[in-house]
């Protein structure tokens, strides 16, 4: 049977040198945590907040679930008795919100970084490259954007019936070229990497 003593906030000042169980909770004493589970948080997340620690006994061996607030989020940690750490697990939830922040932000960035230009002011050696590396490309409209200090052009147009992008260098070099991809195969690959994922 799984045994578990819940262990206040206050509590949690434990893994920095001190504490106590708040009234009317059941809890185990500071000084009944190891010295050993202790070090060995400190050492893995020095500058860590503690947020909960439970003290659980699982096949007849004591260990002790931490949770814990770091610059990168949640962090779960299952330490045994000697100071082991067994598991570590990070909160997928706020992992996959702070992704799609810095998502968000890298494209709030990109869309201020690109300004639309007419076909007529694209450097010719620019549309030649384009022009060369897909075969019977019609452009339909240009973009330059400055990326890592050098000014690039994104020239979009199609052939064959198919969408593309093609980033090229002011010195006519050919950076990448991206068909696009329609909405209805973007949405069956995203479903897809969702099932993937369950």
């Amino acid at each position: 049977m799984k045994r578990r003593c819940l262990l206040s906030a206050a509590t949690l000042a434990l893994l920095v040198g001190a504490g106590a169980c708040s009234p009317g909770e059941e809890g185990v004493p500071p000084e009944q945590v190891p010295k050993a589970v202790i070090a060995a948080v400190k050492a893995k997340f020095p500058d860590a907040q503690p947020k909960k620690v439970e003290k659980e006994t699982e096949e007849g061996q004591t260990v002790y679930e931490v949770e814990l607030l770091t610059g990168e989020g949640e962090v779960e940690l299952l330490v045994s008795a000697d100071g082991k750490i067994l598991k570590m697990e990070k909160e997928e939830e706020e992992e996959e919100a702070k992704e799609e922040k810095e998502e968000g932000k890298e494209k709030e960035e990109e869309e201020e970084n690109e300004t639309e230009v007419s076909l007529d002011e694209v450097p010719d050696a620019v549309k030649s490259a384009a022009l060369a590396a897909v075969k019977g490309l019609q452009l339909t409209k240009a973009e330059k954007e400055t990326e890592d200090g050098a000014l690039v052009y994104e020239l979009e147009g199609t052939a064959g019936g198919e969408e593309y992008e093609v980033k090229v260098s002011t010195d006519g070099k050919v950076l990448k070229v991206e068909k696009e991809k329609d909405k209805d195969e973007e949405e069956a690959e995203e479903q897809e990497g969702e099932d993937d994922e369950d």
